[in-house]
């Protein structure tokens, strides 16, 4: 009878950070990496290192992080949109020139702001429910945060790995 070789089976690749951004920034990077939000998570959380705040959870700090990426967004996307608005304006020969830049310029500022505003708030908004969560985490110096990926995949460990080295975790360890 013929046995089929599923492989090493699932690997589980255990990163530790000195704090909370830098774990968090690097979940988001894994998750642009191709690694499936499901398969990482927080371990090792103890309720003594939840930073109280107004309202007890990091919803407003979230928020705020998304608001200033929105707002530069915002901001170059209204430049590069105005910019892009009036070279076309002022290529296809619209006249007169003095209603049709302005007229170029404002509708370009605004489509340009509203898209890059959207993409530069979204752009970094983790999907995973653990990565929101590290908001909530304060500093604990000599208390690590500490992030697990499980894959199967011996090619996304090798990703994932490299994620982490780039986010300066303090260990890396792999397990089978």
């Amino acid at each position: 009878m013929p046995t089929f070789d599923a492989g090493p089976g699932p690997l589980h690749l255990i990163a530790s950070f000195d704090d909370p951004v830098t774990a968090r920034e690097s979940m988001v990077d894994l998750e642009a990496a191709g690694i499936d939000a499901a398969a990482v998570r927080l371990v090792d959380r103890p309720p003594a290192r939840r930073v109280p705040t107004a309202e007890g959870s990091g919803d407003r700090v979230a928020a705020g992080d998304v608001a200033k990426r929105s707002m530069v967004g915002v901001v170059l996307g209204a430049i590069v949109g105005a910019a892009l608005l009036m070279l076309v304006v002022s290529v296809a020969g619209l006249r007169p020139l003095s209603v049709a830049l302005p007229a170029g310029a404002l509708a370009g500022g605004l489509f340009g702001g509203a898209l890059g505003g959207f993409w530069a708030g979204a752009s970094r908004l983790p999907v995973n429910t653990d990565a929101l969560d590290t908001y909530t985490l304060g500093s604990a110096p000599g208390h690590p945060v500490t992030v697990e990926v499980h894959l199967a995949d011996p090619d996304l460990v090798d990703r994932a790995e490299q994620v982490f080295q780039r986010h300066h975790a303090r260990a890396v360890d792999r397990a089978a």
